[in-house]
């Protein structure tokens, strides 16, 4: 007989739940972050956490949680779960727990409404996940701007210590100081391209704006976040988070938005492009420029951020290129930045139109860190 019992979650866990996360990662999540993210969920009405318990003192000694997003296509709009904050106290690890509340999970959302799970895990969480049915999709790639050249060095290699203790920081200097060395189209150039127009406007905003925005969803088969007015409303208001919103603006018609979050890591600072929402079709955002114009602004106003970053295809790459972006599977980046794998398991049998996408092949995906748990 097990001395552990794998089942699902339920509110009289939650101070457990709070605590097991100040044992495993050194802090606990905030209480108001908790029901953010878990209990005020716009898309379940269920909390999609499976909890490992000790038959002995009863204690939660294991979480495996779910963060639910909407995902759709052209022929689908569905339930999309992404496991987030796995936990196993350290005095309970090697014992299975990871697999059997995986394995649980799966079986619980089999046969509901979720159909397919999605994840981002590292490497050392990879192995465990393919070992239990996922299969990797692809390269999440990552785009990168680099400001501050030193400071972008010193967080790389703080990020690949783990893997390459002795080699990370003389190969991330080495690397930086060749970036540095090579021509870059003058800033001034750039913002040339995208002059500042009387028909367009910038706005910088703090919150997303309760109404006036219609999203208008890529005419494609790839599987892309479902933007409804929850999602906003949801998403964007993580408690004690900041968001800086640029919307573009034609007169008194919202051309896009890019929504941005100041963030400050071990070694640098970095504005992270979480998502933009285009609210015209895309051939009016392409004659009015108008992803450069949002990009400018949020570079210009983040002059201080040592780093940007964003999913490639979360604004067009040749947009992208031009403004100094860099993918971290490309060289030279790739050689001190470890490729982050979006892996998938789907959940259903033949029931969904989703069946008609092939969901394991990275060019059938066009994801936002907004759909990414860490941010």
């Amino acid at each position: 007989m097990s001395d552990y019992t794998i089942r699902r979650f339920s509110e009289s866990d939650i101070e457990s739940f709070l605590e097991l996360c100040r044992s495993v990662f050194g802090n606990s999540m905030p209480s108001d972050v908790f029901e953010w993210k878990y209990l005020n969920n716009p898309y379940v009405k269920t909390h999609p956490i499976f909890v490992a318990e000790e038959n002995y003192s009863g204690k939660v000694v294991g979480a495996r949680p779910h963060l639910a997003l909407e995902l759709e296509n052209n022929n689908w709009t569905g339930l999309a779960l992404q496991p987030c904050d796995t936990m196993v106290h350290q005095n309970h690890r090697h014992q299975g727990l990871f697999q059997r509340m995986t394995l649980n999970a799966v079986e619980y959302y089999r046969d509901r409404e979720p159909s397919l799970m999605f994840n981002f895990p590292n490497e050392k969480s990879l192995p465990g996940n393919l070992k239990m049915g996922w299969k990797i999709v692809g390269n999440a790639e990552i785009q990168y701007r680099f400001n501050n050249l030193h400071a972008g060095a010193k967080q790389f290699a703080s990020e690949r210590a783990g893997i390459l203790t002795r080699t990370a920081t003389p190969l991330a200097e080495t690397f930086f100081s060749v970036l540095d060395e090579i021509p870059l189209k003058s800033e001034r150039n750039i913002y040339d391209s995208y002059p500042h127009s009387s028909k367009l406007d910038v706005e910088i905003l703090s919150d997303i704006p309760a109404s006036g925005l219609q999203w208008r969803p890529p005419d494609n088969e790839r599987l892309h976040l479902h933007r409804g007015q929850e999602y906003f409303d949801w998403r964007f208001g993580r408690p004690s988070t900041e968001y800086i919103i640029y919307r573009l603006k034609q007169n008194d018609t919202v051309i896009a938005l890019l929504i941005t979050k100041p963030e400050v890591l071990e070694e640098a600072t970095m504005l992270s492009i979480v998502d933009a929402v285009p609210a015209v079709s895309p051939e009016t955002i392409s004659a009015l420029s108008g992803w450069g114009h949002l990009l400018r602004a949020a570079i210009q106003n983040n002059e201080s951020a040592d780093i940007i970053r964003m999913f490639s295809g979360t604004i067009p790459d040749s947009v992208a290129q031009r403004f100094g972006f860099i993918a971290n599977t490309s060289l030279p980046l790739s050689l001190v930045s470890s490729p982050t794998k979006l892996v998938a398991l789907p959940l259903y049998s033949a029931k969904e139109n989703i069946a008609q996408t092939n969901m394991f092949s990275i060019e059938n995906w066009s994801l936002p860190l907004a759909a990414w748990d860490v941010t």
